[in-house]
């Protein structure tokens, strides 16, 4: 998987909610880190995309 697969996958998640929007996408040692920012890009969340999988979870 590669960056912009990444970013799809990212916004695909946040794509029922208008409020919201996919931000930075970082390459990390088997994993991407997709940032959710709001509109104004105020941080909500970071998920962790696995590279190999796809398989998503929210980072804490």
């Amino acid at each position: 998987m590669n960056a912009e697969q990444a970013r799809q996958l990212a916004e695909n998640y946040v794509a029922g909610n208008p409020n919201v929007k996919v931000g930075q996408i970082e390459e990390q040692q088997g994993t991407y880190t997709a940032t959710i920012v709001t509109q104004d890009g105020s941080l909500v969340e970071k998920l962790l995309i696995d590279k190999e999988s796809g398989w998503m979870k929210r980072e804490y």
